[in-house]
């Protein structure tokens, strides 16, 4: 499988709230991915990346200015717990500028017909588990929610050798 890319907002601010969880139940954190909301997964193999795309996301980058969000509510999905940022409109936007720009890498290969910023806590498959630890965030994350926060940069992240790592960050 060859090595992809993301391109994320990182949350820095959460990691409090959130760094315990993503240690034991998200395995992309467990990777190196900090917490962050996702712009664009998968984006390119990291052996496409280019000067040239380096350049094209930076342009759709730089159409956005910094912005402040709220973590506000803890949701999920079947396997995913996750906290949803307001506004969220914002996120989506940079989202689909992405996509016109990259149109051969929708979010998630298009698996979802809608796109729903969310910072996940946990990544888990089992239902009975997620429902046990999101049972346990719920109670931890009343203390933090809401959570006030500044989109102000955005990073193309690369995994390699199972390892995410920093490949570009692009400032807002």
């Amino acid at each position: 499988m060859p090595d992809e890319s993301t391109i994320i907002i990182p949350v820095p601010e959460a990691e409090e709230l959130v760094g315990v969880y993503r240690n034991r139940y998200d395995p992309a954190a467990r990777a190196g991915v900090p917490a962050h909301i996702t712009l664009l997964y998968p984006f390119l193999d990291r052996g496409e990346i280019t000067p040239n795309s380096i350049i094209e996301v930076r342009e759709v980058i730089q159409r956005f200015k910094p912005f402040d969000l709220s973590l506000v509510e803890v949701r999920r999905w079947l396997s995913v717990l996750y906290i949803h940022p307001e506004p969220d409109s914002e996120f989506i936007r940079m989202t689909r500028s992405l996509v016109n720009q990259f149109p051969d890498h929708p979010p998630y290969k298009g698996a979802y017909p809608s796109i729903i910023p969310h910072l996940t806590v946990a990544h888990v498959d089992d239902t009975a588990e997620l429902e046990a630890i999101a049972d346990d965030f719920q109670s931890h994350a009343g203390l933090y929610l809401p959570m006030k926060s500044r989109a102000k940069e955005v990073w193309l992240m690369v995994k390699h050798n199972g390892k995410w790592n920093k490949h570009t960050s692009f400032d807002l």
